[in-house]
């Protein structure tokens, strides 16, 4: 499932690598959050026989760490803010599948100010796909702004 082909990768400047800690800002006036993509499963093995790609996919799993670091509580379905991007600048968005060893978010991720939250994201992507970059913003993805990662760095 890709996403419009509008939304590409940026090139410049290099994004900070998997690991990194990007401070985000929401919508909301106190919606601050510190996150993190811990790991990335790049060929992420299926929860169940039901979660597996379809033919000619594969599954990557993108693990994040979201800090809430304002005034008031994060709510939000992170799973809509986050798009992967293979090395054309293909973007992907999330699939419904479950990896094994990396436990999804909740459908509603509620985190109180000061406490972190961690799920996994996964995507389904074409077997030749060559994943350069994870993105993430708040509000569902329509936050004013959006954190990226680098893959492999």
């Amino acid at each position: 499932a890709s996403a419009s082909s509008a939304a590409t990768a940026s090139s410049t400047p290099a994004a900070p690598a998997i690991g990194s800690t990007i401070a985000l800002t929401g919508g909301g006036a106190d919606e601050h959050m510190a996150v993190t993509v811990t790991k990335v499963y790049l060929h992420a093995r299926p929860a169940s026989v039901g979660d597996g790609p379809g033919p000619g996919d594969r599954l990557v799993a993108v693990q994040f760490r979201l800090l809430d670091t304002g005034g008031g509580f994060y709510s939000d379905v992170p799973s809509q803010g986050a798009l992967v991007f293979d090395a054309s600048g293909q973007s992907y968005f999330p699939s419904q599948n479950d990896a094994a060893n990396c436990p999804a978010f909740p459908d509603r991720e509620n985190i109180a100010p000061g406490q972190s939250g961690l799920g996994c994201i996964v995507f389904q992507v074409p077997q030749a796909a060559v994943i350069t970059e994870v993105q993430f913003g708040l509000d569902s993805g329509m936050a004013p702004e959006a954190g990226q990662w680098e893959v492999g760095r």
